[in-house]
């Protein structure tokens, strides 16, 4: 873990329009700077850490963390509280945790955490409270989502977990009440259950849950009393009886296709 020292400033300042970060020279006169009324985007295969960045605390548009390889994790951005468009992490091979975002409290828009080939697990999100939607792709060593246990309440947008083949546990989503989009889940190999969706009990376009192959009890959604879309289940060890039971408790908007295994 990279160790940040301590910056005394004189003066701080607000820098408007965006800020792109490709080498540790784009750093250099940043380390006063404590709000980007853009968007920040990092993007170097060689820079191994964000020290310059530690007074930062806002940035009004998007951060953009991608294909830097040299980064493990994201300490440096310790005093970051407020993104006011998406957080994007994204095919940074050998990110392992998101320490550093330990003070983010606040997303506007989408959590992106996409194709990052040694990401384990999101804890240094454990403060985040808001974001618009939650969308973890291709992460293949991710085993947990207990980094995102303090989301509370409605995400107005999308959740959709696709393609983390450690994946075997959703127990930091269950605070997530109502879900404003889509629920997605595929392709997940390890995925068990999802009892980490106890909480939920609205979601308001479609449930779609499909060739997760080890997921055999859907108990977690018995509080999902209604989808305003379609419900599409397939392709899951999930035996059709229990398929069913739950669909008998769910308004439903749309169209159902959903099967599953006889047992």
């Amino acid at each position: 873990m990279f160790t940040v020292e301590a910056v005394f400033c004189d003066e701080v300042w607000v820098l408007d329009g965006d800020v792109l970060v490709h080498d540790l020279e784009d750093l250099v006169g940043l380390s006063c700077v404590t709000g980007i009324r853009g968007d920040l985007t990092i993007d170097s295969p060689d820079l191994a850490h964000l020290g310059e960045l530690s007074s930062l605390s806002e940035v009004g548009g998007s951060v953009q963390i991608s294909t830097s390889a040299a980064l493990v994790d994201l300490y440096g951005l310790d005093s970051l509280v407020a993104i006011g468009g998406d957080l994007w992490i994204y095919g940074n091979r050998s990110l392992i945790g998101l320490g550093g975002l330990d003070a983010l409290q606040a997303i506007g828009g989408n959590l992106k955490v996409d194709f990052n080939d040694s990401l384990r697990h999101l804890d240094g999100l454990q403060t985040l409270q808001t974001a618009r939607g939650v969308f973890l792709f291709g992460n293949p060593a991710l085993e947990t989502t207990d980094g995102l246990s303090g989301l509370k309440g409605e995400l107005s947008g999308h959740l959709l977990i696709h393609q983390n083949d450690a994946l075997s546990s959703l127990d930091g989503l269950s605070g997530i009440a109502s879900i404003g989009e889509e629920l997605s889940l595929w392709d997940n190999d390890r995925l068990g259950d999802v009892d980490g969706l106890s909480a939920l009990a609205s979601v308001g376009r479609t449930v779609a849950i499909s060739a997760n192959g080890s997921l055999t009890d859907i108990g977690g959604l018995s509080g999902v009393a209604a989808v305003g879309g379609d419900v599409d289940m397939g392709d899951n060890p999930v035996c059709e009886s229990l398929v069913e039971a739950w669909l008998a408790g769910v308004d439903v908007g749309g169209r159902v296709w959903a099967t599953g295994d006889d047992c």
